[in-house]
């Protein structure tokens, strides 16, 4: 299960830890924007804090309210060796008691100036035709 149930002090906790991480911010060297359209699985309530980890930079690259695009300027940490990466996505929201995280197995090339990408969550994770698990599908313009 991609969303787990989680008490006001686990999440409040998870909250905590997620708002001393570093925030990912472009150097003077930007290279580019990257546009992330999300679809959810469900409606997302006004209180929950929505997070999009790196793991090639190993930084938030947003944190915040859920809002359906996010747009990211990248430098040459994220677009060298063509601007490939793992994100994972991350939902907590106190309101409905819900934790949520997904992640994919397999990276993408995110990091191309001018990208959109549309990431639609899913309900529960699953094995691609590439037979690596996927927990939110990609699409890459």
């Amino acid at each position: 299960m991609v969303c787990k149930q989680a008490d006001a002090r686990t999440l409040a906790a998870q909250i905590e830890s997620a708002n001393s991480g570093r925030i990912y911010a472009a150097g003077p060297d930007t290279t580019g924007t990257a546009y992330f359209t999300i679809a959810p699985v469900r409606p997302v309530n006004a209180a929950a804090v929505f997070l999009i980890r790196s793991n090639r930079s190993d930084d938030w690259l947003y944190r915040g309210p859920f809002v359906p695009e996010v747009a990211v300027p990248f430098d040459l940490r994220l677009s060298a060796d063509g601007g490939s990466d793992t994100l994972s996505l991350h939902l907590l929201d106190p309101e409905a008691g819900l934790a949520c995280s997904w992640l994919n197995e397999r990276g993408e090339r995110y990091w191309r100036g001018g990208a959109r990408i549309t990431i639609r969550l899913l309900e529960e994770g699953h094995f691609g035709p590439d037979q690596l698990f996927q927990q939110f599908e990609v699409t890459l313009r």
